[in-house]
Parts: C-alpha cells; sequence; structure tokens
C-alpha cells in the first residue's frame, strides 16, 4: 500500500480485494474516516491491535484470509455493524 494515501484523509470506502496484503497497514490505519473497509481474498494473519483508530468504521470484510484471532479491542469500535470474517483459517 503507498505511503501516498495519507494524502486522502478523507477516505470513506476501501476495497482491495485478492491482494497480496499480509497485515492491515499503518497506510490503512491512517484512514480515520473510514466506513468501509473490504480486504477479503487476501493474506492477512493478524488485525493490528490499531484498528481502534478506525472509529468511524460501519462495516469491515475480510472474507478469505488467514486470520487466526481478533484483537479485543475491536469490540471498541462502536460504529461498527457489519463484520464479515468466513473461510479464515
Amino acid at each position: 500500500i503507498p505511503t501516498s494515501m495519507k494524502y486522502i484523509p478523507n477516505l470513506t470506502s476501501l476495497i482491495i480485494n485478492s491482494g497480496l496484503l499480509k497485515n492491515i497497514c499503518k497506510s490503512i490505519i491512517n484512514l480515520t474516516k473510514l466506513e468501509k473497509l473490504n480486504l477479503r481474498d487476501n493474506f492477512i494473519i493478524n488485525i493490528t491491535n490499531k484498528i481502534d483508530r478506525l472509529t468511524k468504521l460501519k462495516e469491515i470484510n475480510l472474507i478469505n484470509n488467514r486470520i487466526k484471532k481478533i484483537p479485543k479491542n475491536f469490540c471498541s469500535l462502536q460504529n461498527l455493524r457489519e463484520i464479515y470474517l468466513q473461510i479464515n483459517m
């Protein structure tokens, strides 16, 4: 993910499907206005503890990755309404 994403801080929706992502990187975590995050069909193993910075997040799609556990602070995302985690290892 390019670091130039810092120049689009008002982005509310991000889709990176069928990529080669192995983690939810700092460039994504810094997009604090994100409401929808779709990272399905990647190779994500861990969800960073910094996920709680995405306070406006309403929907997250992590279908078909390699996630084994969810961090506890995931529950602090008060606006989160839809979570898709099917087909993870």
